[in-house]
């Protein structure tokens, strides 16, 4: 361990300049620590970047993807939050097989129609503790669904895109 004058230290405690500094590191107080202290709390201690997305925390991030109801622009924003690492969520596609083939929203995880809920019931199953939002056309059949899924099998983080693919103007995918 290195030893002070205190001459570089901006401290006014000689009992840290002289003593607790070049002995444990640091002051009493925590303000003032030698370079290797500060070196080792930082390996130990890395730094979370506050992050953000459209000028979003990641706070603000979460309470759209809490949201029952979610706009075009909000998905756009939670997409990228998503590829970001931000949030956490599945993206589910409830219309037909020829409607996603004609576009989907691009992230979208998984196709499940709901012409074929009853069927594939053990699909829906695994997302019931999961943070899910679901689309359709205009918001009507994803509504309904959403409804059913909270009402009659107790899911209780799903989310609606509110219009639809029809209000999405981010990206897209065909074929």
């Amino acid at each position: 361990m290195p030893q002070f004058d205190g001459n570089d230290r901006i401290c006014p405690c000689k009992p840290a300049i002289e003593k607790e500094i070049p002995e444990d590191g640091v002051c009493h107080c925590g303000i003032f620590c030698s370079p290797e202290y500060a070196a080792n709390y930082n390996k130990e201690h890395p730094k979370k970047e506050a992050r953000e997305i459209e000028g979003l925390s990641v706070g603000e991030l979460e309470s759209i993807l809490e949201k029952e109801q979610i706009l075009g622009e909000e998905l756009e924003i939670l997409l990228k939050a998503r590829d970001a690492g931000l949030v956490d969520f599945a993206l589910i596609d409830i219309r037909e097989p020829f409607e996603y083939q004609m576009m989907r929203i691009k992230g979208t995880d998984e196709l499940l129609p709901i012409s074929r809920v009853q069927y594939d019931l053990d699909k829906w199953m695994k997302y019931k503790d999961k943070r899910i939002i679901i689309y359709c056309h205009v918001g009507s059949r994803s509504g309904y669904l959403q409804r059913a899924l909270q009402q009659q099998l107790g899911f209780s983080k799903v989310g609606n895109l509110t219009y639809g693919i029809a209000d999405y103007f981010g990206e897209v995918e065909r074929g």
